[in-house]
């Protein structure tokens, strides 16, 4: 009896410690597939992320088959023993293991794109914007190696250059434009036809609020200061 008692602590202690460790895998799984979300295609994500997610899912396949077989067997022994234990089916591993593919007409240019992100990124800074320039190397060497892409196919190393581009020009474009470069790449559905048509502001400084000396002007208009504002449009 004491045998038996030692054996079912062991192994409430293993399926414990089996699940606290599936609990922390499912946990670094969502937070991989939460910086997986912030690529537009897959095919950009660092190759690292990819092979961190395959090992992560295989772990908790792996966990999830042990924990069934540990319930399976205590409803074997509890049922040997007369009590009732409900019965546990193991997971198909594979559910598990198997990534999503991306599946994308093969008519598709895809990386058409990011020249669209590019184009909107700049035209929201505007040419006297005073990292017009930076934004300008970016796009040249994003679009340097989108066009080798294109001529000689795609490759591991021009796939971790393109991540390194893109993590910057989301950087970049948060700091400048309050709009992450994925963003500016995303379609943008078409206007309304009973809209009227509209200009872009460029982004750009102007001074808000009243002068220190305006007589007439309320607390909530002071102090008068220098505002930055992201690009825009407007109706003519």
């Amino acid at each position: 009896m004491t045998s038996k008692t030692t054996g079912t602590g062991m192994e409430a202690a293993e399926l414990a410690s089996l699940r606290r460790r599936l609990a922390e895998a499912c946990e670094n799984l969502s937070i991989i597939e939460e910086k997986k979300s912030l690529y537009v295609m897959e095919v950009d994500i660092p190759p690292q992320l990819i092979k961190r997610e395959r090992r992560l899912k295989r772990k908790i396949a792996e966990l999830e088959q042990r924990i069934a077989g540990l319930e399976a067997a205590a409803a074997t022994a509890a049922e040997a023993a007369g009590e009732q234990a409900p019965s546990t089916a193991p997971p198909d591993p594979a559910s598990a293991t198997t990534p999503s593919a991306c599946h994308r007409p093969e008519t598709e240019d895809c990386y058409s794109r990011y020249e669209i992100g590019l184009r909107r990124l700049l035209e929201q800074l505007g040419a006297d914007h005073p990292r017009y320039s930076e934004a300008l190397t970016y796009q040249h060497r994003l679009i340097e190696n989108i066009e080798q892409v294109r001529r000689h196919g795609d490759t591991e190393t021009l796939r971790a250059e393109r991540s390194r581009i893109i993590e910057q020009l989301n950087r970049f474009a948060l700091e400048e434009v309050d709009t992450p470069f994925n963003d500016l790449c995303k379609a943008v559905p078409d206007q309304p036809s009973h809209l009227p048509p509209t200009v872009l502001i460029p982004a750009g400084p102007f001074w808000m609020g009243s002068y220190p000396d305006g007589a007439d002007a309320h607390d909530n208009e002071r102090p008068h200061r220098k505002v930055q504002f992201p690009a825009y449009q407007i109706g003519r």
